[in-house]
């Protein structure tokens, strides 16, 4: 899991800090792409019939 701080497209704080589940391996400080309220189910499915709990999970990570 990570702290995630939202930003605006302006890369400045918008919102508060949120906790996500780390699907790909992210790094504190690197600028991530993250998923919110049932989609957030999907990116933990591991199964058909199991599928994880969450609120947020990170899905990837922008570089450039």
């Amino acid at each position: 899991m990570l702290l995630v701080q939202p930003l605006n497209s302006d890369r400045e704080p918008a919102g508060a800090p949120l906790a996500a589940v780390d699907t790909v391996g992210a790094g504190v400080g690197e600028l991530i792409f993250y998923i919110t309220a049932k989609e957030a189910i999907i990116a933990m499915h591991r199964t058909p019939d199991h599928l994880t709990p969450c609120d947020a999970a990170i899905v990837g990570i922008v570089e450039g």
